[in-house]
């Protein structure tokens, strides 16, 4: 494969970058009747929003490199389709608007909520904000820069840089929380009849990214336990006047079990470790999307080929980014040789092995054999926390069944996979 060629499809391949459904890369994975992760995704966050006559809040989470950010953008393609639901959706990276290296709050949550959709429903009646937010002047004042807001300054962006500013923005919002969401309220309701009068049935924002929310070593407990305050079921960002689709850190559904949406990763497997050949064909799309059959040929050799996607495939554990992540190492590493290429396999899940700590082994084996969580009490549950932010265990679903596992890297762990 020429160095054209080989950069070409290297960038193809960039596991970091979510697609949009019109991208030709993109897989509906879920499409098959049963799916490869249980059921339709993205419909089943729409069906809510789209036949309810009262604001819904999803709350939505997935684990590492599960694609949530992909199936967000096929959630918002359905919703904002003027054949249909025709919602103006409000699509927002909390990671542009919010501290992710510490704890978030409500107040700063609602200012982006609200700021981002005051933008969008303005853009979308093509006039242009001269004063933006006016109603919340009031209580920005207090997080002004020098000189006072510019009138096309972005509160949410400067309040995630400064910690400074979001400390002074808090400590003026909080002691009259309860009046500054009513305001907030208030500026969604008329922002909603805005987007109706353009000719959108509504409102719908998308808060995604805060799947990714884990603060610091040195916090990271700390950054959970707001997460917790600010998405719980009849908190303030869960009860706004527009729909809200909220994304959240997958620990987090340990405590609100029941109440929350958990995107899986592909079966390639089922809970008993058969293969399922839905699953696998899920994954082999996703190669083939990524690099033709030629290419692949290229790549890994025609006698080598299937032998070297299928390992590929085991090593990703039905996780969509880390197969895309090998298949751009293999890109890179031609030619290829078996050393290099396994060396690619033997460093999926490194970087969560080296986050295991050694008391949470016996944990470990007990998921890998009964396939289910299950803590004891809160020392296990805070451990089971960990480790679902950081991607070492794994969440599956089929026919209608969910369960966990640990990946493949922690199982090569002494006394994980002994049976017992």
């Amino acid at each position: 494969m020429d160095r054209t060629t080989r950069r070409k499809f290297y960038n193809l391949c960039n596991p970091e970058e979510a697609l949009a459904p019109s991208d030709p890369r993109c897989v509906d994975v879920d499409a098959p009747a049963g799916g490869a992760r249980g059921i339709r995704w993205a419909a089943a966050l729409a069906q809510g929003i789209e036949l309810s006559d009262r604001p819904v809040c999803e709350l939505f989470t997935g684990l590492p490199g599960a694609g949530v950010t992909t199936e967000l953008f096929r959630l918002a393609a359905r919703l904002s389709d003027n054949r249909d639901a025709n919602l103006l959706v409000v699509h927002i990276d909390a990671h542009e608007v919010l501290d992710f290296s510490s704890p978030i709050e409500t107040p700063e949550v609602l200012l982006a909520v609200l700021q981002r959709t005051e933008e969008a429903v303005t853009a979308a009646s093509g006039a242009s904000s001269k004063d933006r937010l006016p109603r919340l002047q009031r209580w920005l004042a207090a997080a002004a820069p020098e000189g006072g807001w510019a009138s096309d300054e972005r509160p949410a962006e400067r309040l995630r840089a400064s910690p400074d500013a979001r400390a002074r923005f808090r400590a003026r919002v909080e002691p009259e929380l309860s009046s500054f969401v009513d305001e907030v309220r208030d500026e969604l309701i008329l922002l909603n009849e805005r987007a109706r009068r353009g000719g959108r049935r509504g409102v719908v924002v998308i808060l995604d990214g805060l799947e990714k929310l884990r603060g610091m070593s040195t916090n990271r407990r700390e950054v959970l336990d707001s997460a917790e305050r600010v998405l719980v079921r009849g908190a303030p960002a869960t009860t706004l006047p527009v729909h809200v689709v909220l994304t959240m850190p997958p620990g987090l559904a340990l405590r609100l079990d029941g109440s929350v949406r958990f995107l899986p990763m592909i079966a390639v497997a089922d809970r008993e470790g058969r293969r399922n050949e839905q699953g696998y064909a899920a994954m082999l799309e996703i190669v083939r999307r990524r690099v033709p059959e030629e290419a692949l040929v290229d790549v890994f050799g025609a006698d080598a080929l299937a032998g070297r996607i299928e390992q590929m495939v085991h090593a990703s554990a039905g996780g969509p980014r880390d197969l895309v992540r090998l298949l751009r190492d293999c890109i890179a590493a031609q030619p290829l040789r078996e050393a290099e290429f396994r060396r690619s396999l033997a460093e999926v899940g490194e970087a969560q092995l080296s986050l295991v700590p050694e008391s949470a082994i016996p944990l470990l084996s007990r998921i890998h054999r009964t396939k289910a969580l299950a803590p004891s009490g809160p020392e296990e549950r805070d451990i089971l926390e960990r480790l679902l932010s950081d991607g070492a265990l794994l969440r599956y679903q089929l026919d209608g069944e969910a369960w966990y596992d640990v990946i493949p890297a922690v199982c090569r762990i002494p006394g994980v996979s002994v049976a017992g």
